[in-house]
């Protein structure tokens, strides 16, 4: 039996199928966008805001010493799902089995030169500091 007709006999999956026309399909594909979409910036107010308050000469790699490996990488994760420009989406790194890679381009939402997103230089400052800890502690 040919895949296609595999498919098309089966009444659960042809219904899934024409259900990604649905409207209320769309809508929920819409919000994704906002849901799912990284916020950088709200970490570096987060840093700024720290810097400000203590007075202090405070580097972002102490700031990321009140972070534990697993909220690092959960942010790292994060702002691998950032496009928001070409420039920031290329040379991105990512971290894949505890180690930092540098991935090539990547898919973007626009071609803004004047991008002001964080997200590729808090990825670099994250990837270093993981980096400087797998060093020091193991």
């Amino acid at each position: 039996m040919s895949l296609s007709k595999q498919v098309f006999d089966n009444a659960d999956l042809l219904r899934h199928i024409y259900s990604f026309g649905d409207p209320s399909h769309r809508a929920f594909t819409k919000n994704l966008q906002w849901e799912l979409k990284a916020y950088p910036e709200l970490f570096e107010e987060r840093y700024l805001e720290r810097k400000r308050k203590d007075c202090i000469s405070y580097s972002i790699q102490e700031y990321l010493y009140e972070f534990s490996d697993d909220q690092l990488e959960y942010y790292l994760r994060q702002y691998k799902r950032c496009f928001c420009c070409a420039r920031h989406s290329t040379d991105k790194p990512i971290w894949i089995m505890r180690q930092g890679i540098n991935r090539g381009p990547s898919v973007f939402q626009n071609y803004e030169s004047d991008c002001n997103c964080c997200c590729r230089t808090l990825t670099r400052h994250f990837i270093r500091h993981m980096q400087y800890r797998e060093l020091v502690y193991s």
